[in-house]
This record gives C-alpha cells, sequence and structure tokens, in this order.
C-alpha cells in the first residue's frame, strides 16, 4: 500500500441543520475523496444531494437503504444491509430452526413493517413443507384487541411469530402472547430493539431473537477489544454504529490505498469502493456496483432483560 496521510474529522455531530454545511466544506477540501456517513436519516436527507452533485462517495453505516432512498443520491453506498435482505434472513432463520413448523407473521401496517413482513412470509411460503406455513396478520400500535389477536395465534397452534415493527407494540404483543399461553419463538427486527420492547413484555420478552443492522461492543472478542480501544484512546464509549463505522472507515482506506498507479481523485475512490470488500469487526461489507452484498443483520436475544449478541443470523443455528 502506497503511503497516504489519513486525517480524520468530525463533521455535522448527527445534527441535521448542520449537515449541509458540513457537506460543502467536505466538498471544498479538494483532499476529501469519501466521507463516513452521514449517520442519521436526516442528516443523509440534507447532505445527499450535495455529495453526489460533487461526485463525492459517502458511506452510511447507520441508515438503511429505504431510509435513505432518493434517486439524487449517485454517490451513495449504504454499507448495511436493506429491509428486504433483513426479511429473507428472518425468514430463513425460522424455517431452518428445529422448533419451527407453523409460524404466524405479523406486520404494524408501517412501510417497515409491511415491506420486512412480506419477505419474511414470502422465504416460508417457498420453503413449506407439509403443513408448515406462514400465516400473515397485522397489528396497529392502538390496537385494542391484541388480546384477541393473541389467542387467536395460540388457537392456530402456531410455534413461531415473527413481529415487524415498532418496539411498542411488539413489546405488548410479547406480553398478550405469553398470557394466551404461547411458549413458541418469538422473533423481530431492528426497531424494536430498544428499551421500551423489554418494559413493556416484562418477563415475557425473555427468549425473544431480535435481528438488527447494529453490532453491540461484546458481541465478540474483537468488538471487546476494539471498545477498549477505543475507550482507551478517546475516552469515548463504542455506541450501536462504532464498529460499522471503523470497518467503513478501514474499507476506504484500503481502497484508496489499493489505486496505486491509479489516478487517484473521488471517481476512482468510488469506482473502487461500489465493487469493493473489507472483512472487520461486523462481518463483510461488500458493494457490487455500488449494492451492498455484505453480511447480514446481526442476531441478538433477550436474556435476562439484556440483549445478547449471537452474531450474524447467517451464522446462527438454534439449537434445541
Amino acid at each position: 500500500m502506497p503511503s497516504q496521510e489519513v486525517r480524520l474529522r468530525r463533521t455535522d455531530r448527527g445534527q441535521a441543520e448542520r449537515a449541509a454545511g458540513a457537506a460543502q466544506r467536505a466538498i471544498d477540501d479538494e483532499d476529501v475523496l469519501a466521507v463516513v456517513g452521514p449517520a442519521s436519516f436526516d442528516t443523509v436527507a440534507e447532505a445527499g444531494s450535495l455529495y453526489s452533485a460533487a461526485g463525492l462517495t459517502f458511506v452510511v453505516h447507520s441508515v438503511t437503504e429505504a431510509e435513505a432512498d432518493n434517486p439524487e443520491f449517485g454517490t451513495l453506498l449504504c454499507a448495511v444491509p436493506n429491509d428486504e435482505r433483513s426479511g429473507t434472513e428472518i425468514g430463513e432463520f425460522l424455517a431452518r430452526h428445529p422448533e419451527t413448523f407453523r409460524a404466524t407473521v405479523i406486520d404494524d401496517r408501517e412501510d417497515y413493517g409491511v415491506e420486512v413482513a412480506n419477505e419474511v412470509h414470502k422465504v416460508l411460503v417457498a420453503r413449506a413443507e407439509g403443513d408448515y406455513f406462514g400465516e400473515r396478520d397485522s397489528l396497529e400500535e392502538d390496537v385494542t384487541d391484541i388480546d384477541a389477536l393473541a389467542g387467536r395465534i395460540v388457537e392456530s397452534g402456531a410455534d413461531a411469530v415473527a413481529f415487524l415493527g415498532n418496539s411498542r407494540p411488539a413489546g405488548a404483543l410479547a406480553a398478550a402472547l405469553a398470557s394466551a399461553g404461547f411458549s413458541g419463538v418469538g422473533i423481530s427486527g431492528d426497531r424494536a430493539m430498544f428499551p421500551d420492547f423489554v418494559e413493556r413484555a416484562g418477563e415475557a420478552a425473555e427468549g425473544w431473537y431480535l435481528a438488527s443492522f447494529v453490532v453491540r461492543q461484546n458481541t465478540s472478542p474483537e468488538t471487546e477489544d476494539f471498545a477498549a480501544r477505543l475507550q482507551e484512546a478517546y475516552d469515548v464509549g463504542a455506541d450501536y454504529y462504532a464498529a460499522r463505522a471503523y470497518d467503513v472507515t478501514a474499507m476506504i482506506v484500503e481502497a484508496v490505498g489499493g489505486l496505486d498507479g491509479t489516478e487517484l481523485n473521488r471517481q476512482t475512490v468510488f469506482d473502487a469502493l461500489a465493487n469493493g470488500s473489507h472483512r472487520g469487526l461486523t462481518g463483510e461489507t461488500r458493494f457490487v456496483n455500488g449494492a451492498y452484498q455484505g453480511s447480514g443483520p446481526h442476531l441478538c436475544q433477550v436474556r435476562d432483560g439484556d440483549f445478547v449478541p449471537l452474531g450474524p443470523i447467517e451464522d446462527y443455528y438454534p439449537t434445541t
């Protein structure tokens, strides 16, 4: 790798009102070849068109493709699994679970929940064997007949429930299912992985799985070591997205280093990243023609009221 000086700087600090100004400063600095982030939907929306108009690659690590979807974002690379991929992996997880044969898939009538639930259901139908199937239902956050829904699920003989939606209705459903006598497998997506899921579900949250692109610092010895080094160097803790940001940064450095003998500019860096890969703390980050094709979401399970990481969902095979 040729000798390159790498400089890191903070930009919008995750604040939408700072995003456009921070983007313009990066654009005006000819030495800036790529940007890690922005890190929130609002900041991506504010700055994305500016980065793309300037031909400056921005690699987001905490916003999904669906959330950042904009035809004007020509230099955007999303380094997280999209919602469709999450649904596919959740469906495959249920299909290979040794204790699930009749699943009910539920959404919260929001766009995210419906899209992911449809993908889960599609996998279960395609993998149908004998009476194995996936039923579909919906649950709105302010629904008043949640107990009736839970009762229908138990009466159907379902041994697995996948709820795709926000954390509050997910917690309420988990509690209602437990009260109705459900003892099967429960799984939800990244929008349920918040403390109020556990708070609302109570003891019923125990054992539920959650598939998310969040990578917690205790996921592996490598992420624990990273968190310790981050704390020592900067006196800050590793938040949910720190490991992905680290991997994206490493991938950009590798891409720039791999351009030895090639003119180094924003276009060549984008081309290298859009068809590049990097294996790091969070698994494989890989793009094919700009589309994310890397590792899927990570899996957590609620144990003693905490979200315990189990690793990439495609690598985890449940045992009875």
